[in-house]
């Protein structure tokens, strides 16, 4: 798995890849997609706000590729901020149901900051960027939030297998 390299650095890896293990998968976060990379690419996943190309995901599916998207660090909404809107998080699998996304990328569960339950600010990134869950078993709002859409995008998932399959 590699995250947001760009087309030259990727073609040289995966052709490198491909010849010491040609049946190893590949997985791949960029900000835009590549239809250069993405044949060459198992799981490909995309920066929410730079998806626009529902085509992308439709050619890939019927291909059994796996396609995602991310909430970015740069992207204020949606997102699974601390201060975020609660319902941000749900929507994620919500959107995930309705373009035909495989999923979506979350990068970081657990990285916390020095001291997180007092204050969540990272260096480089919003607060609370780099973690969903808080130390010693706790979750918070926007995991739990979270969590609740991808159950809603499960549920939607087997109403359509079952309808499909009528």
């Amino acid at each position: 798995a590699m995250d947001e390299r760009p087309y030259e650095l990727m073609k040289e890896i995966i052709a490198f890849i491909h010849s010491a293990s040609p049946d190893l998968k590949i997985a791949l976060a960029l900000e835009d997609w590549d239809e250069k990379l993405s044949p060459h690419v198992y799981s490909f996943s995309v920066s929410l706000g730079r998806y626009t190309r529902p085509e992308y995901i439709q050619k890939r599916d019927s291909l059994g590729l796996v396609s995602t998207f991310y909430p970015c660090c740069v992207e204020e909404r949606p997102n699974t901020y601390p201060h975020s809107e609660s319902a941000e998080a749900a929507w994620m699998g919500w959107l995930a149901a309705a373009e035909g996304f495989s999923g979506m990328l979350r990068w970081a569960y657990n990285s916390w900051v020095e001291n997180p339950l007092h204050d969540t600010r990272f260096t480089q990134w919003n607060a609370g960027e780099c973690f969903l869950v808080y130390p010693g078993a706790r979750s918070s709002i926007r995991f739990e939030r979270l969590r609740e859409g991808i159950q809603d995008y499960e549920k939607i998932k087997l109403v359509r297998d079952k309808l499909a399959a009528l």
